[in-house]
This record gives structure tokens, C-alpha cells and sequence, in this order.
């Protein structure tokens, strides 16, 4: 009986722990930033994320508005597979945001230019360059991280030696990185805003480049900062901190289950695709991420919300079983009990 009443309390207990946890929470990063030693402050970072389940394709859109001191900087974007880019019109985040937040009552042209190369320099693979945007980029692929770090300096990116950790996970899982550079002058001491530009990619699991170089994760100090994310998808997402850890983030969804399928013209438009490239009986889910310094340890994967809900459910039932199974033992102990009391009363 003792046992019993112990496994309950535990059952109890782990039931409240759970379901604090349904709570869907978030936390947003801006990838590997590149620049000189001069102060760059992200004022505020806006992400779209629309994922097409049918065909395994992620359509990845970043804005984000700075203040530097830097004459000029850039970033870098790790993807599983070969992205394709395009410009995306700013104003997909406005629309989004009214959407989400609904008041109460009371583009340029893309100048592409392909260098496949079949062998760079250290073990680097340019498979393309191109402008887009505000950006010059270069994707790259790579089979050691300490080369291609070797190759972001040679070719004029500042680097700092703790991209090569930073770059390893991603070199070991064959991923593409697209460096990007911001292809003007900046004015400095003023705060930017740039073009959003649209990543295409081929993957099993719609992510956000969340993860960050150590050194982002251990400034003293850090600034405040601040990223809206929306996600455009067949149902309401949910997201984990790591593709097989699933931790929890700092985070919290501010939207949920808002159907947008009548704007599909509209963003498709903003977006740069065509309409049937968005997901059928789309729907958004809102994120808000006011956390810092970030953990940003890992990137951010997501999965459909109801699979939380799922496995929440699984494991309390498997609990209940138990439970279930242990009361029955018990019983069974207590019957042999009364029954050869019951025998050594007819023996006397």
C-alpha cells in the first residue's frame, strides 16, 4: 500500500510538471553575425517561416533592423540543403502583424549570377553567388569547418577563430552555408533596416538558424533584444530548443489557429512565389522571443502542435497503466494475505 500511494503522489506530481510544460514557448536567434570589432546592435528581428509539408520545402524570410559603428557586415545562414534566393517585399511583415494583432473596434529585380565551381580552394565548394537585396551572398559547401573559416577571411569576411566550432556540427551533417555580405557602405552610428530576402531549401523538418557562436552567449551585459516570428502552415505549430533534445525555450506564442488561406494571393506576391508554392488551408502561428542573452545552443525545430499534446497524453497513460498495474498487485497481496490468515484459522 505504501508503494501505492508513493507512485500516485509521483504520478501527481509529474502530471502538474508536464503540463506546465504544454505551454508552447520560443526562443530566436540571428545565426553567426559577421563583422569588424566595431558595436552592431540588433535593434529588432522579424522572421517569416512558411513551410510546405506536401513537398518538404522551407521558405525562410529574415528582416532585421541594426545600429553600428561598423563600415560593413554581413551573416551567415546554415541550411540542410542547397537554397535558392530571392527578394521578398517588406511588407509581408506589416500584413502578418495585423493579422496576428488584428486592431480593436472602438520590388527589385534579382541579379543572379551562378559560379559553380568543382573544387575551391581548403575543401570549399562555391555552388553559387549572387545579389540579392542589399546582400551579396555565397553559397558554400565544405567538408572541414577550420577551411572554410579560411576561406570567409580570405575572401573578406571578418572572422573570429570560434566560427570553426561554430561551423562544425553543420560541416559533419554535409549542410550548406550561405555567407552574406551587405553589398553598400553603411552609414554608421544610424540604425539600418535592409531588404528581407527569401530562402528556399529542401528539409525533413522546418528549423530556424537559432543556434550562436559562444562568445553571443556569454557577453557581459547584453543588450535588450527582441524577434517576432511568424509561421505559415496546415496547422498550429509548436516548436523545440534541438532536433532530438526537444527543450523547451524562453519564449511564448502569441498567435495560434488564425486562418489566412484568403491572403494567399497577397503573400505570395510579397513572398516572390507563386501561389500553390504556399500550404493548403494555410494557417499562422505568431511567436514572440524577448530573451537575453538567448541559449542559443541549438537551432529551433518545429513540429505540429498537437504532436506535444500526443506524446503529453501517451505518457500519462503509460503513468495510469502503471498505476493501474501496481493497485492490482496489490490487491492480489492483500487476498494471499487474507486468505492464509483464513487457512491458519480453520488449522487450529
Amino acid at each position: 500500500m505504501k508503494n501505492w500511494k508513493m507512485l500516485l503522489s509521483l504520478l501527481v506530481a509529474y502530471s502538474v510538471v508536464v503540463l506546465g510544460c504544454v505551454v508552447p514557448g520560443v526562443a530566436w536567434g540571428c545565426a553567426a553575425l559577421i563583422t569588424t570589432e566595431a558595436d552592431v546592435q540588433v535593434n529588432r528581428e522579424s522572421a517569416v517561416i512558411v513551410w510546405d509539408e506536401q513537398h518538404h520545402i522551407e521558405h525562410f524570410i529574415r528582416q532585421a533592423d541594426f545600429s553600428t559603428t561598423a563600415g560593413d557586415m554581413g551573416f551567415l545562414v546554415p541550411t540542410p540543403s542547397l537554397p535558392t534566393l530571392a527578394n521578398a517585399d517588406s511588407g509581408v511583415f506589416s500584413l502578418l502583424e495585423k493579422v496576428a494583432n488584428p486592431p480593436t473596434q472602438d520590388n527589385d529585380e534579382v541579379d543572379t549570377s551562378a559560379a559553380r565551381s568543382a573544387s575551391a580552394s581548403g575543401g570549399v565548394e562555391v555552388l553559387n553567388t549572387q545579389r540579392v537585396g542589399d546582400y551579396d551572398a555565397a553559397v558554400l559547401q565544405a567538408d572541414d569547418a577550420h577551411a572554410l573559416n579560411q576561406w570567409l577571411a580570405q575572401h573578406h569576411y571578418v572572422v573570429r577563430p570560434q566560427f570553426t566550432s561554430w561551423l562544425a556540427p553543420y560541416i559533419a551533417r554535409h549542410w550548406k552555408i550561405t555567407a552574406f555580405k551587405i553589398a553598400k557602405a553603411l552609414p554608421q552610428g544610424t540604425s539600418i533596416s535592409l531588404s528581407p530576402v527569401r530562402m528556399s531549401f529542401a528539409t525533413d523538418h522546418p528549423f530556424y538558424p537559432y543556434r550562436e557562436p559562444a562568445y553571443a552567449r556569454s557577453m557581459p551585459n547584453p543588450a535588450p533584444r527582441s524577434l517576432r516570428v511568424y509561421m505559415l502552415s496546415q496547422q498550429s505549430m509548436d516548436g523545440t530548443l534541438g532536433y532530438a533534445s526537444h527543450r523547451s525555450w524562453p519564449g511564448r506564442v502569441t498567435a495560434t489557429n488564425i486562418p489566412t488561406d484568403s491572403l494567399r494571393g497577397e503573400l505570395a506576391h510579397y513572398l516572390s512565389l507563386e501561389p500553390n508554392q504556399l500550404p493548403a488551408n494555410m494557417q499562422l502561428t505568431a511567436f514572440q522571443d524577448d530573451s537575453s542573452p538567448r541559449p542559443g545552443f541549438d537551432d529551433v525545430y518545429f513540429w505540429p502542435a498537437s504532436r506535444r499534446n500526443l506524446h503529453l497524453m501517451q505518457l500519462l497513460a503509460a503513468l495510469f497503466i502503471g498505476c493501474g498495474g501496481l493497485w492490482l498487485l496489490d490487491q492480489k497481496k492483500r487476498q494471499r494475505v487474507s486468505f492464509a490468515r483464513q487457512r491458519a484459522v480453520l488449522d487450529r
